[in-house]
């Protein structure tokens, strides 16, 4: 879930926004469980090329057993499963820990969406130039969004914060959008000195 609007403390460049309404930390957030799963396979997998890829190399510089496959045969399928298994070490390590570097802060206002990255640099986008969210890609899912005349808003699934916050810049972006389209007509409205027209909405969860 986001964090509190005190916690972590916000920049010194962000101080005359005032307090935000959400934070959402990204770097600091538990993984997500699809992550975690996928962090898990590689540890597995690490064991599985390991225990495989040891007794070869071993075998290639002594051979034991009745049968022992030539130096050559064990040298190279034990050299490849050591490669894999190091391959799938640093995935699992990535998944737990590295996938956060490329991570930001993200703060949101009633008026703006301030990103603050790993390496600091401030990024101030008001939220009416936040459009809907693009279809993620099976291959690297990620939440984007575009933005005008500026390059995409996006941020990795790694947290389990995710959700929580495409959703509300989602919701916020949309809702500023509306609003920027319906300003003109509702000034039109009021200069003309037409009556605008009249909704009757019934909340179901209210009981009379």
């Amino acid at each position: 879930m986001s964090t509190a609007v005190a916690t972590p403390s916000q920049p010194p460049e962000l101080a005359s926004l005032g307090e935000p309404e959400q934070v959402f930390d990204l770097s600091a957030g538990s993984i997500s469980k699809d992550r975690m799963f996928c962090a898990i396979t590689c540890v597995v997998g690490v064991v599985f090329c390991f225990a495989l890829g040891v007794p070869l190399l071993v075998c290639g510089i002594k051979p034991f057993g009745k049968s022992a496959p030539p130096p050559e045969v064990c040298f190279s399928v034990g050299g490849v499963l050591a490669v894999l298994g190091m391959s799938l070490a640093w995935g699992a390590y990535y998944c737990v820990y590295g996938s956060r570097w490329s991570t930001g802060t993200y703060h949101l206002y009633r008026d703006c969406l301030v990103v603050v990255g790993p390496d600091h640099n401030t990024r101030k986008l008001a939220w009416d130039q936040i459009g809907p969210e693009k279809a993620p890609s099976s291959l690297n899912p990620r939440h984007t969004f575009p933005v005008d005349a500026e390059p995409d808003l996006d941020f990795n699934c790694w947290c389990a914060d995710h959700e929580a916050l495409a959703s509300e810049i989602a919701r916020k972006s949309a809702q500023a959008r509306w609003t920027r389209m319906l300003t003109p007509i509702v000034a039109a409205k009021i200069a003309t000195g037409r009556p605008m027209p009249a909704f009757l909405v019934y909340d179901s969860s209210v009981r009379v």
